[in-house]
């Protein structure tokens, strides 16, 4: 795990999740979360979760999803707690790969969150997520 509190992959993947794919990227930030969510002082941590809003799903699954709350351009991943600051009521991660752009049905998503008092960031690399947590939140670690 030194490798990745010093901002560099650590490359153990499922066989589930394609190399360079946004899949890639939020899990080596989860990895990054998990690192440092237990340790004093960065308790806040753990009550950053995923949303798993997309996918290939059965159609019945599909259509329990979305009559129990699925919403197409949630952003990936949810943060919970208020900015260092106080300016902002939670954060929201949308993870792209480089090159890649959020859809119209996201880019809504992201003003609604912004309109409520959210701070909505779109991030191609785990890194840069990370780094915007340890800006939001204000913890005491060099950023990536």
């Amino acid at each position: 795990m030194a490798d990745l509190a010093a901002g560099k992959s650590t490359g153990r993947r499922s066989p589930l999740i394609k190399p360079g794919s946004e899949d890639e990227i939020q899990a080596t930030f989860f990895e990054w979360i998990d690192l440092y969510k237990e340790q004093k002082g960065f308790y806040r941590l753990q009550a950053c979760y995923a949303i798993p809003n997309v996918g290939s799903y059965a159609r019945a699954q599909n259509a329990k999803l979305k009559l129990t709350g699925r919403r197409p351009g949630v952003p990936d991943v949810h943060l919970p707690v208020e900015s260092a600051d106080g300016l902002d009521g939670g954060l929201w991660i949308e993870f792209k790969k480089p090159g890649e752009k959020p859809t119209a049905v996201q880019l809504e998503w992201h003003q609604r969150l912004r309109n409520l008092g959210h701070r909505v960031k779109v991030c191609t690399s785990w890194t840069d997520a990370a780094n915007i947590v340890i800006e939001y939140l204000g913890l005491l670690l060099e950023k990536l």
